[in-house]
C-alpha cells in the first residue's frame, strides 16, 4: 500500500533520499546526529516523554548544503557540458531551500524546461 504523502513529514527531503537511494543512516552522518535521532526528526515521532524533536538552524544548513551538492554532482556526472543548465532547468524555481525542504507540502516530479 502506498503512503499518502500529505501526511509524511519533509515530503521533498524523503524524496530527495529516495531519489538518490539514500539512507536516513546517510542524513545522521550530514547533520552529524545518531540514527535513532534523526529518525525521529524525519518522523516527527515524539519521545516517551511526549516531545517531538525538530530539526535546528545548524541541522537545516547542513541538510540545504547536502541537497545542493548532491544534485550538483548528480547532474555534473550525467551532463558534464550542460549540468549548470540542467540545474536550473530542475532547481532554478527555488528561491528559498529551506522553505521547499522543511515547509513546503508539495512534491513534483516534473522538470521545467523553458
Amino acid at each position: 500500500m502506498k503512503k499518502d504523502i500529505s501526511t509524511v513529514p519533509y515530503p521533498n527531503i524523503m524524496s530527495f533520499l529516495k531519489r538518490h537511494g539514500l539512507t536516513i543512516g546517510d542524513m545522521a552522518e550530514v547533520i552529524k546526529k545518531s540514527y535513532p535521532a534523526t529518525h525521529q526528526k524525519l518522523n516527527r515521532k515524539s519521545t516517551a516523554k511526549g516531545k517531538v524533536n525538530l530539526f535546528d538552524i545548524e541541522d537545516a544548513n547542513a541538510i540545504i548544503d547536502f541537497v545542493t551538492s548532491t544534485e550538483k554532482e548528480y547532474l555534473k556526472n550525467r551532463f558534464p557540458e550542460t549540468w549548470e543548465i540542467e540545474f536550473d532547468a530542475r532547481w532554478g524555481h527555488i528561491q528559498d531551500w529551506f522553505t521547499y525542504l522543511f515547509f513546503d507540502r508539495m512534491v513534483t516530479n516534473v522538470t521545467k524546461t523553458a
